[in-house]
């Protein structure tokens, strides 16, 4: 566990313990961040991938202790077993040896760290990203300086126009419709991972826009 994310993120927890003002209703705060450290740490550093979804749905706890999910393990398998020429293996990414391994080696945070109910709403958490005080530089820290993956893949296009904001993605940098290489990252937009798809279709849609991003911005091989 790294002690320095765990404190950041006690700190930013205690600006909504009790405060009104911020938290009107009281909804949990959710830790997030990197699942497994140690398994994270063996993963070359362009083959880090942190997942950045919107909020969670009315968990009152920290989001690494979950149960594996198997299509975040599945899409992260894409990125320790890609590089700009072959495509990897589908049969061989949903096996649950796989699959459980790669979603220890992966990384998920929430724009919003207070807990939603229902279907997400983008103007609360465009109002916890932008307006209130500090946290689009927590944000921005929390991945650039406590993670530090090598590719992100943000679940929603709206995620992905946040990102494009909070990270500053600039006029120059290799890009596509839906992908961007900004600071050395892969930043992606794809689907949320509780959307309704074909298992093997969306796999192959990823590794795809990665193998584009890899290609454009001259990286070989993602085991670098």
């Amino acid at each position: 566990m790294d002690q320095d994310h765990e404190q950041f993120l006690t700190e930013w927890a205690n600006i909504y313990t009790g405060n009104q003002s911020l938290n009107p209703h009281s909804h949990p705060f959710n830790k997030d961040g990197i699942v497994n450290q140690e398994m994270w740490a063996l993963r070359g550093r362009s083959q880090r991938c942190l997942f950045l979804l919107k909020e969670t749905n009315e968990y009152p706890g920290d989001v690494r202790e979950l149960q594996p999910w198997k299509r975040l393990g599945v899409w992260s398998y894409v990125f320790s077993h890609s590089d700009a020429g072959e495509l990897p293996s589908f049969s061989v990414a949903e096996t649950p040896t796989e699959w459980t391994k790669a979603f220890k080696e992966s990384a998920w945070i929430n724009l919003r760290k207070l807990s939603g109910k229902g279907q997400a709403q983008m103007q609360p958490i465009r109002e916890f990203v932008f307006e209130h005080s500090g946290n689009r530089d927590r944000l921005r820290q929390q991945v650039l300086w406590h993670i530090k993956p090598g590719v992100v893949i943000c679940g929603g296009r709206d995620v992905y126009e946040v990102a494009t904001q909070l990270f500053d993605f600039g006029a120059g940098q290799p890009k596509g419709p839906d992908w961007c290489v900004h600071n050395g990252i892969v930043w992606i937009s794809f689907f949320h991972p509780s959307a309704r798809l074909c298992e093997k279709t969306a796999f192959y849609a990823l590794a795809r826009l990665y193998r584009d991003a890899l290609l454009a911005s001259g990286a070989p091989s993602v085991a670098e």
